[in-house]
């Protein structure tokens, strides 16, 4: 059995560790370098052999406290690695769990594959429990007609009341559009810090430049921006990341920007990755296109 080595962020190798996440059997975007160097304050890793597995740890600093956590918009972190057996080796789960409960007084870890394994082990790390987050998901193998009919009574209302208005759909290639709309329709809401914006425009940017996302929008016939939604692209999985309407025209304006979004990926095998809320309300505007639960669970101590 190899070894699994902590390393600081100074010393990884970004090469070999987004080597081992684009090829991952559960690769996922959140989890290349490139973009845990947006989005977390401090990350450093456990890394197993010739990082055949690595484990991003997100380190979040509170007063004198570091905790372990997923940043904003980084839904799901973990374990990844192109081999299945390493993702599942107990051993290696006991070593991840074992550090992280020696070294870190908080931490809330999205580890879906290990969920299995921690019940087995459940009384070794009693201060530890389990969480259940929603996330909902739709496949796009069939083509629109098909689709279609799996929405809801109140997504087709929705779109019968906007599809006679001259609006068009069109790539955005400007963030700070997107971004202008963002922080005036959502602030008020969300409460994101001034950091956390200059986190969401990098971030779109990296993506975009990586040729990893798409920007969208719907304009009205006086070029006026509605509604707007970021696409990121990885594998078989189309993640919406961000999204915003104006306010007077949130669920008629997004229901038509997601349609057409659908629209343009039906028959690719494609997942749209709604991300998931606990706010009952967006539940339902997702599950109105045919989305359906595919939840994660996190150990949390």
């Amino acid at each position: 059995m190899k070894e699994i080595n902590f390393l600081l962020h100074s010393q990884i190798d970004k090469i070999k560790w987004d080597f081992c996440v684009q090829n991952a059997v559960n690769s996922k975007i959140y989890a290349f370098s490139w973009y845990l160097d947006v989005v977390a304050d401090d990350w450093n890793a456990l890394v197993y052999g010739d990082y055949e597995l690595v484990f991003p740890i997100t380190i979040k600093q509170k007063f004198i406290f570091k905790k372990v956590c997923q940043p904003l918009f980084c839904q799901q972190l973990g374990s990844f690695s192109p081999s299945e057996s390493l993702l599942y080796d107990e051993i290696i789960f006991n070593q991840i769990l074992s550090f992280l409960n020696k070294k870190y007084t908080h931490f809330s870890l999205s580890m879906n594959h290990y969920i299995s394994k921690y019940f087995s082990m459940k009384e070794k790390y009693s201060s530890l429990k389990i969480m259940h987050k929603i996330n909902l998901e739709l496949m796009l193998n069939d083509n629109y007609e098909q689709v279609f009919s799996n929405y809801n009574n109140n997504t087709k209302r929705n779109l019968k009341k906007i599809q006679d208005l001259d609006l068009s759909f069109e790539r955005i290639y400007v963030v700070s559009d997107f971004l202008s709309l963002y922080v005036e329709s959502l602030a008020s809401k969300i409460k994101l810090k001034q950091k956390d914006y200059k986190v969401i425009q990098s971030l779109i940017e990296i993506i975009l430049e990586k040729n990893k996302g798409s920007l969208y929008g719907l304009f009205n016939s006086q070029r006026e921006l509605l509604s707007a939604a970021f696409f990121t692209h990885h594998g078989n999985r189309s993640i919406l990341l961000f999204n915003v309407s104006k306010r007077h025209l949130s669920a008629n304006s997004m229901t038509f920007l997601i349609d057409q979004y659908i629209q343009k990926k039906c028959q690719m095998n494609l997942i749209i990755d709604f991300e998931g809320s606990n706010i009952i309300s967006l539940q339902k505007f997702y599950k109105g296109f045919g989305a359906l639960e595919k939840n994660y669970s996190l150990i949390v101590k």
